[in-house]
């Protein structure tokens, strides 16, 4: 069977790409709606309280590029202390997208 990615990395994105074999727990994992997926975005300026209630609320477009806009769906969100970045600077607004947990029992 040939190896396949559960899920993707963008190109200004970071993380691990898991592997397999089986072309339905790919599928399962990467589409389902019931597993759990986590995101930790780092970006540049503030973002004010309602922004993050219309994030919450399912109600921001995300550019994607070439004109593409991506509405997203209602979530959990929440502001993480102000530290130092952990990562170095870089050219593009969005400097981190790493996804933390998938499904709550597999810490990646």
């Amino acid at each position: 069977n040939p190896c396949m990615p559960i899920g993707r990395l963008d190109q200004d994105s970071e993380g691990l790409l898991l592997l397999s074999t089986d072309g339905r727990l790919s599928y399962y994992l990467s589409k389902a709606k019931q597993v759990e997926k986590e995101y930790y975005v780092q970006v540049e300026g503030a973002i004010a309280t309602d922004t993050l209630h219309r994030l919450a609320a399912g109600h921001v477009g995300i550019s994607l590029g070439r004109g593409k806009v991506h509405m997203t769906q209602p979530c959990r969100v929440e502001r993480l202390p102000d530290v130092e970045p952990l990562l170095p600077p870089r050219s593009r607004p969005v400097h981190s997208l790493i996804r933390k947990k998938l499904d709550g029992s597999i810490v990646l």
